[in-house]
């Protein structure tokens, strides 16, 4: 429990979410704090093999 962990699948589930739930609820905060989550995971998603597909979905349906 010392350490931290981020996984990757659940954060880019996340992004998907709040991007949804923003332009659902009309809160560009959370759009942009999926923005964010992806721009932050972003540079490890070449090393997560085929987890990389949950990413590309996430960064398509935020549209960016």
């Amino acid at each position: 429990l010392a350490e931290r962990r981020k996984p990757f699948a659940a954060n880019c589930a996340a992004a998907r979410l709040l991007d949804r739930l923003g332009r659902t609820a009309g809160k560009p905060r959370y759009r942009e704090l999926a923005g964010q989550t992806l721009s932050a995971i972003g540079p490890r998603a070449a090393g997560e093999g085929p987890l990389a597909a949950d990413y590309v979905l996430a960064v398509r349906a935020a549209g960016q």
